[in-house]
């Protein structure tokens, strides 16, 4: 719900934006997984997985892959809640994607699902957490299914004794730059927000959310601050979406806890046409 000016590289589409730099992406990927990669095929924005029309699909920030691996990266600001199972299902879809019909289940490359959160999830004070398929009557035997998931927590950055790697977590969890690589990314972030192409697609991202993160209009209005629902309506009004707008302030209205003046003055409209977008509504219903 940001302006784009006031993105972050945290935030969810910038996150994914700057990664599509194809150094930095495996930058961070050699310093989260502490491994040298000599080439990545490609990295893809906000993948969307879907297996079927009737099941639940995922939108991944950060999908990548090189010869004999998968990635995803996942930049968690927040919603903490269920990310084991969250975790499972992604790896699940990731699976499904790409065993191809007629492949071997041995044909599967070895999958990594990185969640980076500004918090410590687990409250146990590490700096990352590993979780890989171990028996539990012995945990020297490994399933060996080459799935591996790592929770990181970016908040316990000082205790991280990697120099690269600990500017990088103090960045992810105070935007502050500390060395060349923190610097750079910041760098990119700017000049992301002035790409025409990231411009537009952001813009089209925010006005469709309604359907690609099921999100109705009725927990939006009871979601968001009335500062904010002016800011997103003048925004909309520009891009001429108007449709979306009045079905927002008709919801609005329905939650009966502001006036009709004070909803007009969120979105920065008269009396006159907010009395007109009821009376539009009245004859929908």
């Amino acid at each position: 719900m940001k302006e784009i000016e006031d993105l972050i590289f945290t935030d969810d589409y910038m996150f994914g934006a700057v990664l599509q730099n194809e150094d930095i992406c495996k930058k961070i990927l050699e310093l989260l997984l502490n491994i040298k990669i000599e080439k990545i095929e490609y990295p893809e924005l906000q993948k969307k997985l879907k297996i079927s029309y009737e099941s639940h699909g995922i939108k991944l920030d950060v999908y990548i892959k090189d010869s004999d691996k998968i990635y995803d990266v996942e930049m968690q600001n927040s919603h903490f809640e269920n990310i084991g199972k969250r975790s499972r299902f992604y790896q699940s879809m990731l699976d499904a994607d790409n065993l191809l019909k007629g492949d071997r289940y041995g044909d599967l490359k070895e999958s990594i699902i990185i969640f980076i959160c500004k918090k410590d999830i687990f409250g146990k004070k590490k700096q990352s957490y590993t979780f890989e398929n171990l028996c539990k009557d012995d945990p020297s035997l490994s399933l060996n299914d080459k799935t591996k998931k790592i929770i990181y927590n970016a908040s316990g950055y000082n205790n991280e004794e990697n120099a690269e790697l600990r500017a990088f977590m103090k960045f992810i969890t105070t935007n502050e730059p500390t060395d060349d690589f923190t610097n750079n990314l910041v760098k990119q972030v700017e000049k992301v927000k002035y790409n025409e192409i990231f411009r537009t697609e952001y813009l089209k991202m925010l006005y469709s959310y309604k359907e690609d993160l099921h999100y109705d209009a009725e927990e939006l209005a009871k979601e968001i601050a009335p500062k904010l629902a002016k800011e997103m309506a003048k925004e909309m009004a520009k891009e001429q979406n108007k449709i979306f707008r009045n079905e927002l302030i008709s919801n609005f209205l329905k939650l009966n806890k502001l006036s009709d003046e004070e909803v007009a003055k969120c979105f920065n409209i008269s009396v006159e046409q907010l009395n007109e977008i009821k009376e539009t509504a009245i004859m929908k219903n």
